[in-house]
């Protein structure tokens, strides 16, 4: 609201509505997690990675609403989105919502972490994401939709926090 006329200026924010939930990533990669450079992706297969490999992490910001929507990262474009009413997103690599999960945790803690150190005005938005957007080995962000995708050919691109942030 404007102080000097009351003018409505923009849409409020209820910054109180965002809720925290669970997700399960590894942390950076399975290779990486795990130290096991002789890992294959075997068509997404969840025995290709030993449990081990997964962490449970805090999935902060989400809207509530049981997708993983929230103030920094959305899915919003993915095929087939992972819902869940508790907002715990507990998957393994064969599913598509562990690629999901791993891309909304990763985009929101690199934008929470730029914000931390008061660069408040770089990319202070919802980036939105597809998971699973191309059958291809190959992952982008475009400039006219100001959205990343992710591929999915050969082991899934946004399995691996280091192309999530690279994009």
């Amino acid at each position: 609201v404007d102080a000097r006329d009351g003018a409505l200026l923009g849409q409020p924010t209820d910054i109180n509505r965002y809720v925290n939930g669970t997700g399960q990533i590894f942390n950076v990669n399975a290779v990486v997690a795990t130290r096991n450079n002789t890992l294959r992706d075997n068509n997404d297969a969840a025995s290709a990675v030993p449990s081990s490999a997964y962490s449970t992490a805090t999935l902060q910001g989400l809207a509530g609403t049981g997708y993983l929507d929230g103030s920094y990262a959305s899915c919003s474009k993915t095929k087939k989105r992972a819902f869940n009413a508790s907002n715990t997103f507990n998957f393994n690599r064969s599913q598509v919502g562990f690629s999901e999960t791993m891309g909304y945790y990763f985009i929101d803690v690199a934008q929470r972490y730029i914000q931390s150190l008061g660069f408040t005005n770089v990319n202070n938005r919802q980036q939105v994401f597809s998971a699973n957007g191309t059958n291809q080995d190959n992952s982008f962000y475009s400039p006219s939709t100001k959205g990343l995708t992710f591929g999915t050919g050969g082991v899934d691109d946004a399995e691996d926090a280091e192309v999530v942030l690279h994009e």
